[in-house]
């Protein structure tokens, strides 16, 4: 009887493992069926998410450098109409401004102020670069004296073309960067004198701290108005890229950007959204 009980015990035994085994082969084999599926969904999602999102930055970095490069254009261009109106009044500079005259002036300048929502300073010359009349009593460096007639804005207005030309100067060493404007007057090939309007770079940090996007406004010399990024600015405050219209994707130090630019008023400001 001995080995009788024996095998029946060893029956139930191999039952029990056969069994076993089985299950486990059944929940690899679910597991496995399962796994994939997952995988190949997950990848999937990541590659949509990464799809979408890439769409995303292209899409907002555009509209944002459009918003951006708009309000630039349209703040210079309101100035520049009021300096070229003025520059059409002959007789403006021939003779010391009347307190009524002053008082046109101001009015008209101001509501440009209002109208477009920047502070600008307006400073007018005569052709000896006196100043004649002034919004703000203390004038920056850049527009004092006659050692500046050959130098930064004034010789800009100095060329030939009597347009609007366009510098970006520091106000002083450590202050704020300024964006100016400057219109030569002549009547009858005569200079008469010259119009300047200054914009602080101050008065634009509203349109660029809301995006989402960094921004770098430059002129065509590279030189930096204002940015909220520091990254590609070197100790000049110069724009550092050696293109000067970067677009698209771009891998710089081992990180990935992507560049929207656009330039404005000829080719004279760039705006980059990075």
């Amino acid at each position: 009887t001995v080995p009788k009980e024996f095998n029946l015990s060893g029956g139930k035994s191999m039952k029990k493992s056969t069994h076993s085994y089985f299950k486990d082969d059944i929940r690899k084999v679910l597991l496995l069926y399962a796994f994939f599926p997952a995988m190949i969904l997950t990848f999937s999602l990541l590659l949509m998410f990464g799809v979408f999102w890439k769409m995303d930055v292209v899409r907002t970095s555009q509209s944002e450098n459009k918003e951006i490069a708009e309000v630039l254009d349209k703040t210079i261009t309101e100035f520049s109409g009021f300096m070229e109106e003025l520059a059409s009044d002959h007789g403006l500079l021939l003779e010391e401004f009347t307190v009524a005259k002053q008082a046109e002036v101001f009015d008209g300048f101001y509501k440009i102020n209002n109208q477009v929502g920047k502070k600008g300073e307006l400073y007018v010359f005569n052709e000896d670069l006196k100043p004649l009349l002034k919004t703000k009593k203390t004038m920056p460096y850049y527009l004092r004296g006659e050692n500046y007639q050959n130098w930064g804005i004034f010789y800009s207005m100095g060329q030939e073309e009597d347009g609007i030309k366009i510098r970006i100067m520091q106000d002083a060493p450590g202050g704020d960067w300024q964006l100016i404007l400057g219109k030569r007057v002549r009547v009858e090939d005569e200079v008469e004198g010259y119009i300047v309007v200054t914009l602080s770079n101050r008065e634009f940090l509203r349109n660029i701290s809301s995006k989402n996007s960094q921004t770098i406004i430059t002129d065509h010399q590279r030189v930096v108005y204002l940015s909220n990024n520091y990254t590609f600015i070197d100790e000049l405050n110069r724009f550092s890229l050696d293109d000067d219209l970067p677009m698209g994707s771009k891998k710089i130090d081992g990180i990935n950007y992507y560049f929207e630019s656009s330039q404005i008023l000829n080719q004279t400001l760039f705006v980059h959204s990075i």
